[in-house]
Protein backbone atom coordinates (compact mmCIF):
# COMPACT_ATOMS: atom_id res chain seq x y z
CA UNK A 1 0.00 0.00 0.00
CA UNK A 2 1.09 3.50 -0.96
CA UNK A 3 0.47 6.68 0.57
CA UNK A 4 -0.53 9.72 -1.47
CA UNK A 5 -2.21 12.29 -0.01
CA UNK A 6 -5.09 11.69 1.66
CA UNK A 7 -5.12 8.71 -0.18
CA UNK A 8 -3.90 4.88 -0.21
CA UNK A 9 -3.40 3.24 -3.23
CA UNK A 10 -3.47 -0.44 -3.12
CA UNK A 11 -3.96 -3.46 -5.55
CA UNK A 12 -7.74 -5.29 -5.51
CA UNK A 13 -8.24 -7.66 -3.70
CA UNK A 14 -11.35 -10.48 -3.70
CA UNK A 15 -13.19 -8.90 -0.67
CA UNK A 16 -13.34 -5.14 -3.02
CA UNK A 17 -15.40 -7.26 -5.58
CA UNK A 18 -18.89 -5.87 -4.61
CA UNK A 19 -17.56 -2.12 -3.79
CA UNK A 20 -15.74 -2.61 -6.84
CA UNK A 21 -18.94 -2.99 -8.98
CA UNK A 22 -20.96 -0.27 -7.72
CA UNK A 23 -18.66 2.55 -8.00
CA UNK A 24 -17.70 1.07 -11.62
CA UNK A 25 -21.27 1.14 -12.52
CA UNK A 26 -21.54 5.00 -11.41
CA UNK A 27 -19.20 5.93 -13.53
CA UNK A 28 -19.90 3.90 -16.67
CA UNK A 29 -23.06 4.88 -17.91
CA UNK A 30 -23.14 6.53 -21.09
CA UNK A 31 -19.54 5.89 -20.90
CA UNK A 32 -17.85 2.25 -21.33
CA UNK A 33 -19.41 -0.31 -23.10
CA UNK A 34 -19.03 -3.07 -20.07
CA UNK A 35 -21.65 -1.26 -18.31
CA UNK A 36 -23.88 -2.58 -16.25
CA UNK A 37 -21.14 -4.28 -14.82
CA UNK A 38 -21.68 -7.55 -12.50
CA UNK A 39 -19.40 -10.17 -10.63
CA UNK A 40 -19.79 -12.20 -13.47
CA UNK A 41 -18.45 -9.98 -16.30
CA UNK A 42 -15.85 -8.33 -13.92
CA UNK A 43 -14.03 -12.12 -14.05
CA UNK A 44 -14.53 -12.58 -17.33
CA UNK A 45 -13.53 -9.00 -18.72
CA UNK A 46 -10.34 -8.35 -16.72
CA UNK A 47 -10.12 -10.68 -13.91
CA UNK A 48 -9.48 -14.13 -15.68
CA UNK A 49 -7.89 -12.40 -18.17
CA UNK A 50 -4.11 -14.50 -18.91
CA UNK A 51 -2.49 -11.08 -18.63
CA UNK A 52 -4.30 -10.25 -15.70
CA UNK A 53 -2.52 -9.10 -12.36
CA UNK A 54 -3.99 -7.79 -9.52
CA UNK A 55 -0.87 -4.80 -9.65
CA UNK A 56 -2.60 -3.94 -12.86
CA UNK A 57 -5.95 -3.29 -10.82
CA UNK A 58 -5.42 -0.18 -8.15
CA UNK A 59 -7.85 1.53 -6.47
CA UNK A 60 -7.36 4.33 -4.40
CA UNK A 61 -9.35 4.61 -0.47
CA UNK A 62 -9.79 7.24 2.05
CA UNK A 63 -11.39 6.94 5.31
CA UNK A 64 -14.81 6.41 4.11
CA UNK A 65 -14.18 3.78 2.05
CA UNK A 66 -12.60 2.88 -2.08
CA UNK A 67 -12.66 5.99 -3.91
CA UNK A 68 -11.30 5.21 -7.22
CA UNK A 69 -10.02 2.44 -9.56
CA UNK A 70 -8.11 1.93 -12.29
CA UNK A 71 -7.48 -1.06 -14.38
CA UNK A 72 -4.57 -1.41 -17.18
CA UNK A 73 -2.30 -4.28 -18.72
CA UNK A 74 1.50 -4.04 -19.92
CA UNK A 75 2.84 -7.42 -21.20
CA UNK A 76 7.21 -7.30 -20.32
CA UNK A 77 8.02 -7.05 -24.07
CA UNK A 78 5.20 -4.78 -25.00
CA UNK A 79 6.34 -0.98 -25.84
CA UNK A 80 2.38 -0.04 -25.36
CA UNK A 81 0.26 -0.40 -22.32
CA UNK A 82 -3.47 0.19 -22.10
CA UNK A 83 -5.40 1.55 -19.82
CA UNK A 84 -9.13 -0.51 -19.89
CA UNK A 85 -11.16 1.41 -17.19
CA UNK A 86 -11.42 4.23 -15.11
CA UNK A 87 -13.84 4.99 -12.10
CA UNK A 88 -14.56 7.04 -9.64
CA UNK A 89 -16.79 7.12 -6.70
CA UNK A 90 -19.08 9.87 -7.58
CA UNK A 91 -18.98 8.73 -11.13
CA UNK A 92 -16.99 11.62 -12.02
CA UNK A 93 -13.43 11.85 -13.75
CA UNK A 94 -12.40 15.31 -11.69
CA UNK A 95 -12.45 13.01 -8.64
CA UNK A 96 -8.94 13.97 -7.59
CA UNK A 97 -8.67 10.09 -7.12
CA UNK A 98 -8.77 9.71 -10.40
CA UNK A 99 -5.70 12.31 -11.18
CA UNK A 100 -3.92 10.30 -8.62
CA UNK A 101 -4.24 6.99 -9.86
CA UNK A 102 -2.95 7.65 -13.60
CA UNK A 103 0.13 9.35 -12.40
CA UNK A 104 0.76 6.17 -10.14
CA UNK A 105 0.42 3.87 -13.33
CA UNK A 106 2.70 6.48 -15.51
CA UNK A 107 5.44 5.84 -13.00
CA UNK A 108 4.96 2.36 -12.56
CA UNK A 109 4.85 1.99 -16.32
CA UNK A 110 8.32 3.77 -16.36
CA UNK A 111 9.78 1.82 -14.15
CA UNK A 112 8.91 -1.28 -16.29
CA UNK A 113 10.04 0.13 -19.25
CA UNK A 114 7.11 0.67 -21.03
CA UNK A 115 6.98 3.63 -23.58
CA UNK A 116 3.21 4.69 -23.80
CA UNK A 117 0.05 4.01 -22.46
CA UNK A 118 -2.90 4.08 -25.01
CA UNK A 119 -6.79 3.78 -24.11
CA UNK A 120 -8.26 1.28 -25.83
CA UNK A 121 -11.89 1.43 -27.50
CA UNK A 122 -13.99 0.86 -25.06
CA UNK A 123 -16.19 3.85 -25.26
CA UNK A 124 -20.08 3.10 -25.23
CA UNK A 125 -21.64 3.27 -28.59
CA UNK A 126 -24.01 5.59 -27.56
CA UNK A 127 -22.01 8.02 -25.43
CA UNK A 128 -21.71 11.80 -26.18
CA UNK A 129 -20.14 12.79 -22.96
CA UNK A 130 -16.60 14.97 -23.61
CA UNK A 131 -15.63 14.99 -19.48
CA UNK A 132 -13.55 11.60 -20.00
CA UNK A 133 -11.86 13.09 -23.40
CA UNK A 134 -11.31 16.52 -21.27
CA UNK A 135 -9.98 14.10 -18.38
CA UNK A 136 -7.21 12.64 -20.62
CA UNK A 137 -6.57 15.78 -22.71
CA UNK A 138 -5.76 17.16 -19.07
CA UNK A 139 -2.80 13.97 -18.63
CA UNK A 140 -1.78 15.11 -22.35
CA UNK A 141 -3.25 12.47 -23.98
CA UNK A 142 -3.62 12.94 -27.68
CA UNK A 143 -4.72 11.46 -30.89
CA UNK A 144 -2.31 9.16 -32.87
CA UNK A 145 -1.77 8.83 -36.10
CA UNK A 146 -1.56 5.63 -37.65
CA UNK A 147 -1.01 3.94 -41.15
CA UNK A 148 -4.09 2.37 -42.67
CA UNK A 149 -2.97 0.18 -45.55
CA UNK A 150 -6.73 0.11 -47.22
CA UNK A 151 -6.08 3.47 -48.08
CA UNK A 152 -2.64 3.83 -47.95
CA UNK A 153 -2.29 6.95 -45.56
CA UNK A 154 -2.15 8.54 -42.05
CA UNK A 155 -5.20 8.27 -40.48
CA UNK A 156 -6.10 9.26 -36.62
CA UNK A 157 -6.44 5.97 -34.28
CA UNK A 158 -10.63 5.05 -34.12
CA UNK A 159 -12.47 2.86 -33.32
CA UNK A 160 -15.58 2.34 -35.46
CA UNK A 161 -18.83 0.89 -34.84
CA UNK A 162 -20.98 0.04 -38.11
CA UNK A 163 -24.82 -0.89 -37.78
CA UNK A 164 -27.33 -2.94 -40.33
CA UNK A 165 -31.02 -3.20 -40.07
CA UNK A 166 -31.50 -7.27 -40.12
CA UNK A 167 -35.41 -6.65 -41.39
CA UNK A 168 -34.44 -6.52 -45.05
CA UNK A 169 -31.32 -9.19 -44.18
CA UNK A 170 -31.37 -12.16 -46.51
CA UNK A 171 -29.17 -15.03 -47.33
CA UNK A 172 -27.61 -13.98 -50.92
CA UNK A 173 -27.93 -16.44 -53.47
CA UNK A 174 -24.19 -15.97 -54.79
CA UNK A 175 -22.85 -16.59 -50.77
CA UNK A 176 -25.25 -19.76 -50.63
CA UNK A 177 -23.28 -20.78 -54.11
CA UNK A 178 -20.01 -19.75 -52.48
CA UNK A 179 -20.69 -22.27 -49.50
CA UNK A 180 -21.21 -24.93 -51.30
CA UNK A 181 -18.16 -24.40 -53.27
CA UNK A 182 -15.84 -23.76 -50.38
CA UNK A 183 -17.68 -27.08 -48.67
CA UNK A 184 -16.75 -29.50 -51.69
CA UNK A 185 -12.97 -28.39 -50.71
CA UNK A 186 -13.77 -29.93 -47.36
CA UNK A 187 -14.84 -26.72 -45.56
CA UNK A 188 -17.58 -27.15 -43.21
CA UNK A 189 -19.52 -24.09 -41.27
CA UNK A 190 -21.20 -25.72 -38.24
CA UNK A 191 -22.90 -22.79 -35.57
CA UNK A 192 -24.02 -23.54 -31.86
CA UNK A 193 -24.00 -22.06 -28.67
CA UNK A 194 -20.28 -21.96 -27.57
CA UNK A 195 -19.65 -25.50 -25.83
CA UNK A 196 -16.53 -26.74 -24.80
CA UNK A 197 -17.93 -30.37 -25.36
CA UNK A 198 -18.45 -29.94 -28.92
CA UNK A 199 -15.00 -28.96 -29.99
CA UNK A 200 -13.08 -30.91 -27.75
CA UNK A 201 -12.26 -33.22 -30.89
CA UNK A 202 -10.83 -30.08 -33.09
CA UNK A 203 -7.37 -28.43 -32.82
CA UNK A 204 -7.37 -24.44 -32.89
CA UNK A 205 -4.94 -23.09 -35.54
CA UNK A 206 -2.91 -19.93 -35.09
CA UNK A 207 -5.57 -17.10 -36.34
CA UNK A 208 -6.51 -13.50 -35.46
CA UNK A 209 -9.09 -14.20 -31.92
CA UNK A 210 -8.27 -17.67 -31.70
CA UNK A 211 -7.34 -17.41 -28.53
CA UNK A 212 -10.37 -15.34 -27.27
CA UNK A 213 -12.51 -18.45 -29.24
CA UNK A 214 -10.98 -20.61 -26.60
CA UNK A 215 -12.01 -19.08 -23.75
CA UNK A 216 -15.27 -18.15 -24.84
CA UNK A 217 -15.75 -21.69 -25.20
CA UNK A 218 -14.54 -23.08 -22.01
CA UNK A 219 -17.24 -20.19 -20.45
CA UNK A 220 -19.95 -22.23 -22.55
CA UNK A 221 -22.34 -19.69 -22.51
CA UNK A 222 -25.64 -20.51 -24.51
CA UNK A 223 -25.73 -16.73 -25.06
CA UNK A 224 -22.53 -16.83 -27.19
CA UNK A 225 -23.05 -18.32 -30.60
CA UNK A 226 -19.90 -19.85 -32.53
CA UNK A 227 -19.48 -19.88 -36.49
CA UNK A 228 -16.06 -21.74 -36.76
CA UNK A 229 -14.87 -22.84 -40.07
CA UNK A 230 -13.47 -26.37 -39.96
CA UNK A 231 -10.53 -27.92 -42.02
CA UNK A 232 -9.22 -31.73 -41.72
CA UNK A 233 -10.48 -31.85 -38.00
CA UNK A 234 -8.50 -27.87 -37.27
CA UNK A 235 -10.87 -24.97 -36.89
CA UNK A 236 -8.64 -22.40 -39.24
CA UNK A 237 -11.02 -19.68 -38.59
CA UNK A 238 -14.88 -18.28 -37.02
CA UNK A 239 -16.89 -15.43 -36.12
CA UNK A 240 -18.66 -15.28 -32.74
CA UNK A 241 -21.94 -13.41 -32.11
CA UNK A 242 -23.52 -13.20 -28.76
CA UNK A 243 -26.93 -12.24 -27.26
CA UNK A 244 -27.57 -9.42 -24.28
CA UNK A 245 -26.44 -10.70 -20.82
CA UNK A 246 -23.73 -12.83 -22.41
CA UNK A 247 -19.95 -13.05 -20.55
CA UNK A 248 -18.96 -10.70 -23.74
CA UNK A 249 -21.39 -8.70 -24.61
CA UNK A 250 -20.30 -5.00 -24.65
CA UNK A 251 -22.59 -3.96 -27.43
CA UNK A 252 -24.36 -0.90 -26.42
CA UNK A 253 -27.47 -1.89 -24.19
CA UNK A 254 -31.23 -0.65 -24.45
CA UNK A 255 -31.06 -1.59 -28.40
CA UNK A 256 -32.65 -4.47 -29.51
CA UNK A 257 -29.65 -5.76 -31.20
CA UNK A 258 -27.09 -8.75 -31.71
CA UNK A 259 -23.09 -8.09 -31.58
CA UNK A 260 -20.95 -9.13 -34.23
CA UNK A 261 -17.60 -10.39 -33.49
CA UNK A 262 -14.92 -11.19 -32.87
CA UNK A 263 -13.84 -12.69 -36.43
CA UNK A 264 -10.87 -13.89 -38.13
CA UNK A 265 -9.24 -16.46 -40.44
CA UNK A 266 -6.34 -17.33 -41.17
CA UNK A 267 -4.20 -15.23 -43.34
CA UNK A 268 -3.64 -17.76 -46.05
CA UNK A 269 -7.58 -18.12 -46.28
CA UNK A 270 -7.76 -14.41 -46.67
CA UNK A 271 -9.83 -13.75 -50.41
CA UNK A 272 -10.95 -17.35 -50.38
CA UNK A 273 -14.85 -16.15 -49.39
CA UNK A 274 -14.22 -17.69 -46.22
CA UNK A 275 -14.94 -14.22 -44.49
CA UNK A 276 -17.96 -13.61 -46.79
CA UNK A 277 -19.77 -16.85 -46.06
CA UNK A 278 -18.80 -16.27 -42.14
CA UNK A 279 -20.55 -12.64 -42.17
CA UNK A 280 -23.62 -13.61 -44.15
CA UNK A 281 -24.49 -16.81 -41.91
CA UNK A 282 -23.71 -15.49 -38.46
CA UNK A 283 -25.99 -12.17 -39.08
CA UNK A 284 -28.55 -14.06 -40.55
CA UNK A 285 -28.08 -16.09 -37.57
CA UNK A 286 -29.16 -13.08 -34.87
CA UNK A 287 -31.76 -12.51 -37.41
CA UNK A 288 -33.39 -15.59 -36.92
CA UNK A 289 -33.10 -15.08 -33.27
CA UNK A 290 -35.05 -12.12 -33.30
CA UNK A 291 -33.01 -9.41 -33.81
CA UNK A 292 -33.96 -6.07 -35.54
CA UNK A 293 -30.46 -4.96 -35.97
CA UNK A 294 -26.72 -6.03 -35.93
CA UNK A 295 -23.53 -4.41 -34.87
CA UNK A 296 -19.84 -4.44 -35.54
CA UNK A 297 -17.03 -2.52 -34.05
CA UNK A 298 -14.37 -2.71 -36.39
CA UNK A 299 -11.92 -0.55 -37.77
CA UNK A 300 -10.83 1.75 -40.90
CA UNK A 301 -8.91 -1.45 -42.41
CA UNK A 302 -12.10 -3.77 -42.24
CA UNK A 303 -14.60 -1.31 -42.45
CA UNK A 304 -15.30 -1.60 -46.94
CA UNK A 305 -15.92 -5.40 -45.98
CA UNK A 306 -18.95 -5.02 -43.54
CA UNK A 307 -20.47 -2.12 -46.26
CA UNK A 308 -20.76 -4.25 -49.13
CA UNK A 309 -23.36 -6.43 -46.78
CA UNK A 310 -25.02 -3.23 -45.81
CA UNK A 311 -23.54 -2.14 -42.70
CA UNK A 312 -23.54 1.75 -42.16
CA UNK A 313 -21.32 3.75 -39.88
CA UNK A 314 -23.14 4.89 -36.73
CA UNK A 315 -20.25 5.48 -34.00
CA UNK A 316 -16.64 6.43 -33.98
CA UNK A 317 -14.65 6.11 -30.65
CA UNK A 318 -11.46 8.04 -30.35
CA UNK A 319 -8.48 6.27 -29.17
CA UNK A 320 -5.86 8.22 -27.19
CA UNK A 321 -2.42 7.84 -25.84
CA UNK A 322 0.83 9.47 -24.77
CA UNK A 323 4.31 8.80 -23.88
CA UNK A 324 5.15 6.87 -20.34
CA UNK A 325 7.58 9.80 -19.82
CA UNK A 326 6.52 13.45 -18.74
CA UNK A 327 5.36 15.65 -21.46
CA UNK A 328 7.00 18.98 -21.56
CA UNK A 329 4.84 21.44 -23.25
CA UNK A 330 5.95 23.89 -25.31
CA UNK A 331 4.70 27.24 -26.51
CA UNK A 332 5.91 28.83 -29.67
CA UNK A 333 6.99 32.38 -29.54
CA UNK A 334 4.43 34.12 -31.67
CA UNK A 335 5.94 37.33 -33.66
Amino acid sequence: MRKMGAFNIRSYQEKDCRQVISIWNKSARGRWVYYPLNKRKLRWLFLERQDFSPENFLLAEDDTGLAAGLIFSHEPSSEVAFLHGLFTREGLFYHSAADILLEEVLKRLAGRGAGRLATSSLSHPAASDTELLEFFWSHRFVIPAVSDPLIERQIASVGTWLSRRLDDFSLPEEVLTLQKKLETEGFSFPCFSASKDRLKNYSFEPFPFSTVFQRVVKVNSPLEHFFPVILQQRIVGGVMVSEPGAPTDWRAYGCNGGLFGPAGVKRELRGSGVGTVLLYRSIWHLKTLGYREAMIPTNASTAAFYQRAGFRLFRVAVQMERPVAPVQVKFKQVP
